[in-house]
């Protein structure tokens, strides 16, 4: 059965001025805090891989995270397996004021898919303990192949038209300015190719993103992908702009 969005649904308390729907990880969130500042629910799917989204939205079986849990020795991405299949946008009375997402999943979450039962999860293969179990249960299938992320965006926001019409889309780009790692940098490229492509006749998407010497590192963090509250800042001065009101 596909997934539907069900306004008589009463599974979340609505926040007073509305919710947002989230596909974001650490910098689309902080982002988000930084220019609303808790003036919405933010109802978030944050290894929500576009592929694997809407194949679950069409009707392939979802997770179960109960079975994943025992191989996870990083709980804290624990409750992110839940998200998938739980989909909690469909748990929502709400229409979402706008749809938050940023391009972490597609960047880096890999893909596992259960042998005997179909059903898919992602997240890195670090968030996991690779065990003989593991590799008896899951096969591991990897990124999203490159060459399918410009068909993934389209299949995903034709969907956005069809389901949420008039639903503004906010996307933060991130930089690989400190990941060294060339394959990754080929990545962010091509969804900055794709969302600035897809922009161009889907008005309703504001890319956010800055030229790579613009992204600072976040000091005493070595990961590569968390940076400045300047950087965030920046790209918060960009969506105000979008707005219309750079002094937001």
């Amino acid at each position: 059965m596909s997934a539907k969005l069900d306004p008589s649904s009463k599974v979340h308390e609505l926040h007073p001025q509305g919710v947002v729907f989230g596909r974001a990880a650490c910098v689309g969130q902080d982002v988000f805090q930084l220019k609303t500042a808790g003036k919405y629910q933010l109802i978030n799917l944050q290894k929500g891989r576009l592929d694997l989204l809407m194949d679950w939205i069409e009707g392939a079986p979802r997770p179960r995270a109960s079975v994943v849990e025992g191989h996870m020795p990083r709980k804290i991405v624990f409750p992110m397996i839940e998200q998938q299949e739980r989909l909690d946008w469909f748990n929502s009375r709400a229409k979402p004021q706008f749809i938050m997402m940023d391009a972490y999943s597609e960047l880096t979450d890999q893909q596992f898919t259960h042998r005997e039962e179909g059903w898919s999860f992602c997240c890195h293969y670090t968030d996991l303990n690779p065990t003989p179990d593991f590799e008896k249960l899951f096969e591991k299938k990897g990124l999203l192949p490159l060459e399918d992320i410009e068909s993934t965006y389209w299949r995903f926001f034709d969907w956005v038209e069809r389901e949420l019409p008039l639903t503004n889309v906010v996307f933060v780009h991130y930089s690989t300015r400190f990941d060294s790692r060339e394959h990754f940098k080929g990545r962010a490229d091509e969804i900055l190719r794709v969302m600035n492509k897809l922009q161009l006749t889907k008005p309703y998407i504001f890319n956010l993103w800055l030229h790579d010497h613009l992204y600072n590192p976040n000091e005493g963090d070595s990961f590569p992908y968390h940076y400045s509250q300047e950087t965030y800042q920046s790209l918060v001065d960009i969506w105000n702009k979008a707005e219309g009101d750079p002094g937001a």
